[in-house]
């Protein structure tokens, strides 16, 4: 581990290996004021993994739900600012574990304030979700776990904010859930015409970036939406971008595999969907992002910045036949593999 630089803020990211993770310690890393402002510590299980150590992340060997875990975390990174990323889908498993994950490293981040005189406490960043409110139905836990966390935050005597993004633009090619962005074909959860508020999880940490300059913005809760786009006007920011006339959208999985195997993200998609119903939908929250944000990325940014396909051709270029037709059975056996990943799942849950 590099010596600490004491002339730098230091930041300490939980979940780090996360595309939300990597996307707000890449924006504290690209401050410049002549050199670097932060130095950036993220939390892994792998205390060597190379996604940190390629982007000059100091990594620390982490778990959640331990509670000498965090506090030696903290002990290592001596924040001045930590940014808490939890996870129910791939990590927690239910509500409960996943607001116990929260308290242990809240309660913690509150403690080393107490246990070092003279030294301000962390400014708590939570990484809430746009949709976890208390009227989110518990049908959709993965949004109602993050509200109950907020309010658990929100009781304790720290200074904290809260970002609440909405969907990743990262998950229009997202292989760690089976949806690799494939030649000419785009996929996500929502129909076609449902209107999606997105954000790339960079914009959010340059959000993050901004609160912190603003001297934290104590308790306040800031939306991260950076624009609202359909299925349809997805894809054709894709052949825009990508040079490639007539891309497709496709809701996968299918509504009715939704329904009878991921009965959460049904409910979810169903929520989003009347969330965004109006004509005006989300234009309050997109506002109050420019403040921290003036330039989020628009979707076809996004798609421009990445650059090429799952299989890694260029845009711009056509992939060969059998590049196409392993893009396909890597379709196939994805779908197949997300199918028995969430029966297996929804079997013991």
């Amino acid at each position: 581990m590099p010596p600490a630089d004491n002339s730098k803020s230091s930041v300490l990211v939980t979940l780090a290996t996360g595309k939300l993770g990597l996307g707000i310690c890449e924006a504290f890393l690209g401050v410049n004021d002549g050199d670097n402002a932060y130095v950036v510590h993220g939390t892994s299980r792998n205390p060597q993994h190379p996604a940190l150590l390629s982007r000059g992340i100091q990594p620390i060997e982490f778990q959640f739900g331990s509670k000498e875990s965090i506090e030696r975390a903290l002990n290592i990174a001596n924040p001045d600012v930590v940014v808490v990323i939890t996870a129910l889908i791939q990590i927690a498993k239910s509500v409960s574990a996943e607001v116990e994950h929260a308290r242990i490293i809240l309660d913690a981040c509150k403690d080393f304030g107490s246990n070092h005189p003279g030294r301000a406490p962390p400014h708590v960043i939570f990484c809430s979700s746009h949709s976890a409110t208390k009227d989110t139905p518990d049908r959709v836990p993965h949004f109602k776990s993050k509200y109950f966390c907020e309010e658990y935050l929100r009781g304790l005597d720290i200074p904290h904010s809260i970002l609440k993004p909405a969907s990743f633009m990262e998950n229009f090619d997202d292989p760690t859930v089976y949806n690799p962005l494939t030649y000419g074909t785009l996929r996500d959860l929502y129909p076609i015409d449902t209107p999606v508020p997105l954000v790339g999880t960079l914009d959010v940490g340059k959000a993050a970036v901004a609160m912190v300059r603003q001297s934290m913005r104590h308790g306040e809760k800031v939306p991260c939406i950076s624009i609202v786009s359909t299925g349809r006007q997805s894809a054709e920011c894709l052949s825009q971008a990508s040079g490639t006339p007539g891309c497709s959208y496709q809701t996968a999985p299918p509504r009715f595999v939704q329904y009878i195997i991921l009965r959460d993200l049904y409910h979810m998609v169903s929520h989003v969907g009347q969330e965004s119903a109006g004509d005006d939908c989300y234009q309050d929250e997109m506002k109050a992002f420019r403040e921290l944000v003036p330039k989020p990325m628009s979707l076809q940014e996004w798609f421009q910045k990445k650059g090429k396909w799952a299989d890694g051709t260029p845009f711009g270029e056509k992939p060969t036949a059998k590049s196409m037709w392993d893009s396909k059975l890597v379709l196939v056996a994805s779908s197949a593999v997300l199918v028995a990943v969430a029966w297996s799942w929804r079997s013991r849950s």
